[in-house]
This record gives C-alpha cells, sequence and structure tokens, in this order.
C-alpha cells in the first residue's frame, strides 16, 4: 500500500511537473510571438508587463474563455501571470477581445513610434523637419539672400541703444517679408507638383514653405500629400500640429476632417499589420487565429 501511495505520488509529481513544463514552454512560445508581432509593427521588443497583457487577450480573442482548471502553479510567476490575464477576460467576447488587443497594441507602440516619427518629420536642430536641400525646389539654385542692413531710419540722431534697436527692428521684418514671399513662390511649387502627381516633390515643397514661413496652410497641405503617399500616421501627426495654430473656421473645419480620415487610415494599417503577425503565429507557432475586423 505505502509502495503504490508513493508511485502514485510520482506519478502526480511527474505530471505536475510535465503540466509545468508545458505551461513555460507555451508561455516562451507566445512571448517570442508577441515579441515578433511587435518587430514587425515597430521594430523594438515588447516589455514583459506588456507580453502578458496582449497574451490575454489574444487568448480570448482566439480561443474564448479559459479553462479555469489546469493553469500554470503560482511559482511560475510569468506563465501564471499570462494564465491569469487570460482568465480576467473571461467576460470579454472575442470581438471585443480582439478590439482591445489592437488599442492596447497602438498605446504600447504610438510612443516609440511618435519617436521615430517626429526624428523622421522633425529632425533635431531645426524648425520643421527640412529633411531636403531647399536648393533643389529652386529654379535659380540657392536660397535667396536676406538684406545685409536695412534702411536707417530718419531717428538715426536717437540715442546708440535706441537707434540700434530699431535698425534691428527693421532688418528682422524685411527678413520675414521675404521669408514669407519665398514660401509662397515654395508652396506654389508644390501645388504645381501635387497636379503633376509628383507628390513626395509636393511635400518636401510645402515642408520648406513652412521652414520658410510657419504658417498651418503649409502644414496641411504637406500632410495631405502624405495621405497621397499613404503614410496616414506621419499625416495625423502635421494635422494635429495645424489644429492648434491659428486657423479660420473654414481651414479648421478642413483639417479636422482630414484628420478623421487620416486616422481611420492608420488605424486600418495597424489593424493589417496585427493581421500579417496574426498570420505568422498561425504559420509559425500553429496558433488558431481569427483575422480582426477591418473598420469600414
Amino acid at each position: 500500500a505505502v509502495a503504490e501511495a508513493a508511485a502514485v505520488a510520482d506519478t502526480a509529481a511527474v505530471t505536475e511537473a510535465a503540466a509545468v513544463a508545458e505551461a513555460e514552454t507555451a508561455a516562451e512560445r507566445m512571448g517570442s510571438l508577441f515579441v515578433h508581432a511587435a518587430l514587425k509593427m515597430n521594430s523594438y521588443t515588447l516589455a514583459i508587463d506588456d507580453q502578458i497583457e496582449l497574451y490575454g487577450l489574444y487568448k480570448q480573442a482566439t480561443e474564448g474563455p479559459a479553462p479555469v482548471t489546469g493553469g500554470p502553479r503560482r511559482a511560475e510567476k510569468i506563465a501564471f501571470a499570462m494564465w491569469e490575464s487570460w482568465i480576467l477576460r473571461r467576460g470579454t467576447s472575442k470581438e471585443q477581445a480582439m478590439e482591445e488587443y489592437i488599442r492596447v497594441a497602438r498605446r504600447i507602440t504610438t510612443a516609440a513610434e511618435a519617436k521615430e516619427a517626429e526624428e523622421k518629420v522633425i529632425p533635431e536642430g531645426s524648425l520643421f523637419g527640412f529633411l531636403w536641400n531647399i536648393r533643389s525646389c529652386c529654379s535659380t539654385r540657392k536660397v535667396p539672400p536676406l538684406m545685409d542692413a536695412a534702411p536707417e531710419p530718419a531717428a538715426s540722431r536717437l540715442p546708440e541703444a535706441e537707434r540700434q534697436l530699431t535698425h534691428r527692428e527693421l532688418l528682422k521684418r524685411s527678413s520675414l517679408d521675404r521669408a514669407k514671399a519665398y514660401s509662397v513662390h515654395l508652396a506654389y511649387r508644390g501645388h504645381a507638383a501635387n497636379e503633376a502627381g509628383e507628390h513626395r516633390s509636393a511635400y518636401e515643397y510645402f515642408v520648406a514653405a513652412y521652414q520658410a514661413d510657419a504658417t498651418a496652410v503649409h502644414l496641411i497641405s504637406a500632410a495631405n500629400m502624405l495621405l497621397k503617399l499613404g503614410e496616414p500616421f506621419q499625416a495625423t501627426l502635421l494635422y494635429e500640429r495645424a489644429l492648434t495654430m491659428t486657423l479660420t473656421p473654414v481651414q479648421k473645419a478642413f483639417a479636422e476632417e482630414k484628420l478623421e480620415i487620416a486616422s481611420k487610415l492608420r488605424l486600418r494599417e495597424e489593424m493589417t499589420l496585427v493581421a500579417e503577425a496574426s498570420a505568422h503565429a498561425n504559420e509559425a507557432f500553429g496558433v488558431p487565429c481569427a483575422p480582426p475586423k477591418m473598420p469600414s
């Protein structure tokens, strides 16, 4: 009887160890899956807490409610946390879980995406993403020079400090007027490039126009070109920035409408990335996966 009891205990221990090992393997595979998904989405590795949260949502979305028994032991912290994350979603439908998965993935990646896009669109050391050599947009092949000096005012008999201040203000006004005229020239060339179907060149002209004269109209025009180029995330950044600037009611309504369109396109693009990552998971790990529902 003692030997039989010992054999049963040994069998139970082996079974439990096998279950724990299987759970750890599953957790590791799912962790690898989400690291891969993150790499496909934005080329960076997920933190363990983010893996745990996405694991629970993904399992709920693809398999439904978790069984209440058969999970890993509490001692296996990561595996148990993943299991618990799944258990906590029992009241969520598969569709809701997939939608929440998309939202969480978007929240997790937004900071990294925003930083990457900010560095790409608005590099350090420039007023606004002067990504392209301004000389390439100008038929004269050089930036029109600013005035070396402003005309001396009639106040030249004022004390030297006041006279210098007046001189600097006039020089500044003259420079701004010249920059504004140049920005109009660049914007005109941008519209011409857009009409010719050269949207990348048009985008660069509008960026240069904004560099010369930081008005919201040039920003909106650049964002419109990004939409045509299939870059909705960068477009949303520009529309959002433009909406913080001075706009007429008509311009504001137009920018808000375009921002809504860009946001929908961005969501659709992100859901496509998730679908691709899920398809890879199904192929590489044999994980059942239903593609996320695309927005209309």
